[in-house]
């Protein structure tokens, strides 16, 4: 049954587009050469003017064209132009954007409409409940915002289009290298992430760095992680996840690669990274564990502590930060060897010698590490090379 037409607020004569033959989404992000005159359609419907001009002028930006609505039923009469997206405030006035979203769930014309919720609430559960894809909190800024469609019509295009094509007009030498980083603390994770992704021209995105990025900033997902903190509680996987979306689909925008460094820690946060990876098409495919023992990683954040006069890091505290990996984090690598993805390096000679010998070994796979599928692959291990 058809939606019910209450009235546009604004945009395209709708006699013109419910004719109008436009190319979809998917044909508009796959073949940018073939485009129509006519750009994907995005419906935004927000009752703060401000908010709402800001989105629009973001999403036109991007490539689309835009109509907009201040309140439910309008939002629900704009969905008759058959947009190719929708934005939604959860608490429009008149009718709900939750509601909206049910009723546009319910039409047989809008069932697959790709559909983002805005809300003002860190509990976001009821849009996603409601059918909603994806959601973005206020406030947010425009860069966010077009990471979010990104990575959602991303997603709806069958992980090939407009990400990827951006992608593929850029020159990147590191281009389908995905590595995670799964070491002990005081292994040289960061000296050797930075080294990795120096020289295949990828990112190097370090959680921490993340975590103090948006509290600093005091974005809606840094304020979250702030009372957190301020109430001595652990950052939860789902904010994890989300900092580590955005940067991760940035990185593989920009330059088709990354290094992640901080994450996983928990298997919670595997399996998340590993949906993310499906989500966007792009599952890691290298993870590299740096091994040591653990009498020489404590001799080596002791004299780090005593370098930057960090009098909290002290033996005691040390230890008992490896043995929480050890009882954590440890075990994903059993996980990730069954996957084939995993390759071991021992790092107890000097950082240099470490260096470079993960790089020859990670030059050595990449031609092949995109064509064979991790069903045929096996870990690499080269921990015993100098017992050997």
């Amino acid at each position: 049954m058809p939606l019910p037409l209450l009235g546009v607020t604004d945009g395209r004569d709708l006699a013109t587009a419910t004719t109008d033959p436009r190319n979809t989404v998917r044909a508009f992000h796959l073949d940018a050469t073939k485009r129509r005159a006519t750009m994907p359609l995005a419906l935004v419907a927000e009752d703060d003017p401000e908010l709402r001009d800001l989105i629009a002028f973001k999403l036109r930006h991007i490539g689309y064209e835009v109509i907009t609505a201040a309140n439910g039923p309008a939002a629900l009469a704009a969905a008759t132009q058959r947009p190719d997206l929708a934005l939604l405030d959860v608490r429009m006035p008149g009718v709900s954007g939750l509601e909206v979203c049910r009723r546009l769930r319910a039409s047989p014309d809008t069932a697959e409409l790709p559909i983002i919720m805005i809300s003002a609430d860190a509990d976001v559960r009821a849009g996603l409940d409601a059918g909603a894809d994806d959601y973005i909190l206020k406030p947010f800024s425009p860069r966010e915002l077009s990471r979010r469609v990104d990575t959602l019509m991303y997603r709806r295009a069958g992980h090939h289009g407009y990400t990827a094509a951006a992608r593929s007009s850029t020159t990147t030498s590191g281009s389908g290298m995905r590595i995670l980083m799964v070491s002990p603390p005081g292994a040289g994770k960061g000296t050797q992430g930075t080294l990795v992704a120096s020289h295949f021209d990828i990112p190097h995105i370090a959680t921490g760095d993340l975590l103090r990025e948006h509290v600093a900033h005091r974005t809606p997902l840094g304020q979250a992680v702030q009372q957190r903190l301020q109430r001595g509680e652990l950052v939860p996987d789902t904010i994890v996840l989300d900092m580590v979306r955005e940067a991760v689909l940035t990185a593989l925008h920009d330059h088709g690669g990354y290094v992640l460094d901080g994450v996983p820690r928990t298997m919670a946060q595997a399996r998340g990274l590993y949906h993310l990876g499906c989500e966007l098409g792009a599952i890691n495919n290298v993870v590299l564990h740096l091994k040591a023992d653990d009498a020489e990683l404590v001799r080596r954040m002791l004299a780090r502590a005593a370098i930057e006069h960090r009098t909290d890091d002290t033996e005691a505290v040390i230890r008992r930060r490896l043995a929480l990996y050890h009882e954590v984090t440890e075990p994903l690598l059993d996980w990730y060897a069954q996957r084939g993805i995993l390759v071991s390096v021992d790092a107890m000679p000097p950082a240099e010698q470490v260096g470079r010998e993960i790089l020859i070994t990670l030059e050595a796979m990449r031609p092949l590490i995109n064509l064979v599928p991790e069903t045929s692959r096996r870990p690499v291990n080269l921990t015993g090379l100098r017992a050997a």
